[in-house]
């Protein structure tokens, strides 16, 4: 977790959707939809500020919580097992702009609506790999770009795979395919 935060560089911030939604990602305001607007903009009403908050296994929150005692409104949590999520929660779940770090170092942010992420967002892994696009349940899929250290893809993914029409740029052959993809894999 320590390394793929170090490797990332940027550190989570609570507004980092607005930056996320500007030129840098490609993304603009009028690409959140109404439901992500909604939970971007939700009142959290009376929170309490916590230090430290155990969870059973060994797992640990710091942030605010509601007067039931549910992680509500901003906080981290870092489990035993090597995960942590920073971001917003609505009773105890995930809900938000927030960030995840898993313990394969894979970082995903982007806006979660009940533990998941769903629209646009970026998955970058310790390898280099970075994928920028839409996500449905936690898989890339809709538009997107990813980029490796030896290729460029832009186009469409389907089920977490390129799939559809796409541009394929191979950096070190200086080759380039645009057509069609299923499952990965070049076809047409």
């Amino acid at each position: 977790m320590k390394s793929a935060e170090r490797n990332f560089g940027n550190k989570y911030s609570k507004k980092g959707w607005k930056i996320f939604y500007s030129d840098k990602y490609g993304f603009s305001p009028n690409d959140i939809s109404e439901e992500m607007k909604r939970i971007l903009s939700f009142n959290y009403g009376f929170v309490l500020n916590t230090k430290i908050k155990h969870i059973p296994h060994y797992s640990f929150y710091s942030g605010q919580v509601n007067l039931d005692n549910e992680k509500h409104g901003y906080g981290i949590y870092i489990t035993s097992e090597g995960f942590k999520y920073e971001g917003f929660w609505n009773q105890d779940s995930f809900t938000g702009w927030g960030r995840i770090i898993d313990k394969e170092g894979v970082l995903m942010e982007g806006i979660f609506n009940d533990a998941v992420l769903t629209g646009k967002g970026i998955k970058k892994s310790l390898n280099g790999n970075i994928y920028i696009g839409d996500f449905v349940n936690n898989i890339r899929e809709g538009k997107g770009k990813e980029i490796t250290n030896e290729l460029i893809y832009e186009g469409e993914f389907k089920d977490d795979k390129k799939n559809g029409k796409g541009k394929l740029v191979y950096k070190l052959l200086r080759d380039i395919y645009e057509g069609d993809f299923v499952d990965n894999k070049i076809t047409g």
